[in-house]
């Protein structure tokens, strides 16, 4: 099963909400140089999957990555 756009969106969205409720400090995404999606945490940058991983564990953000 592939996800859309926004089914993917989803989850990422959730995990950045839930780890600024957990007490993180969760900047905005934004676009670096090379195209890649980056958000800071905790004044980390960190990619997508990094962002999931953290939230999601990383089983649940395998399978994010693999049906997307």
């Amino acid at each position: 099963m592939r996800l859309s756009e926004a089914e993917y969106e989803d989850p990422y969205a959730e995990a950045l909400l839930c780890l600024e409720d957990d007490g993180h400090a969760v900047g905005v995404p934004f676009i670096d140089r090379t195209a890649t999606r980056q958000c800071r945490v905790d004044g980390c940058r960190l990619s997508d999957e990094e962002v999931l991983e953290l939230w999601w564990g990383k089983n649940i953000t395998g399978k994010i990555l693999r049906d997307r």
